[in-house]
């Protein structure tokens, strides 16, 4: 099939070598069917799934932190025990391997503590990304469909006086038919 447009009627149609009839369309209609089914998408898109996804993932995350964390308080409480009961005296007690250990543990927490604390921060962010997702891609909607059409639609088939759109299945995107069809601008 080879897609034809003809400037002087505004129109664009579909022709095969096969011979089978020509499929015309209106870019105005073709736009308007990508724009309808678009923002069918959008309303579907499921903000609160990837909030919940977001914050099972930080659960998970903070539980294996504390249980690292409880782990390097039991290891660096073992050495200040050996430590408090060693027998010698050193003059040059911070160079001890033990002392430099304790050291490195609590690097190490800190380290834990800081990362966990960044991804608490990026977990409010997609609070934030959430509650205005369908907004901004709505308002996306007028100024670059094309975009958002090569994200969301895999296939647009074009029949006698039908588009149909096959969309790109993801998780986020909830209560959805994989295929939309439109007929005569209204959905079917």
């Amino acid at each position: 099939m080879r897609y034809r447009i003809n400037k002087l009627n505004g129109t664009a149609y579909y022709s095969c070598s096969r011979k089978h009839p020509e499929v015309c369309i209106s870019i105005a209609d073709m736009q308007g069917s990508i724009k309808t089914a678009l923002t069918e998408i959008i309303n579907k898109l499921d903000g609160k799934l990837m909030l919940k996804q977001s914050q099972q993932q930080i659960k998970q995350i903070r539980q294996t932190v504390d249980k690292e964390l409880q782990s390097m308080e039991r290891e660096i409480e073992g050495i200040r025990r050996e430590l408090l009961y060693q027998e010698d005296y050193q003059s040059n007690w911070n160079q001890h391997p033990k002392y430099k250990k304790i050291t490195q543990l609590q690097e190490e927490k800190n380290k834990l503590l800081q990362d966990l604390h960044e991804r608490e921060q990026s977990l409010q962010e997609n609070k934030q990304i959430a509650m205005q997702l369908n907004k901004y891609l709505s308002e996306y909607l007028e100024e670059n469909s094309s975009l958002l059409a090569f994200m969301f639609i895999e296939h647009i088939f074009l029949y006698r006086d039908i588009v149909d759109f096959e969309v790109a299945k993801f998780d986020y995107l909830q209560d959805i038919n994989d295929e939309l069809t439109y007929l005569g601008g209204e959905a079917i």
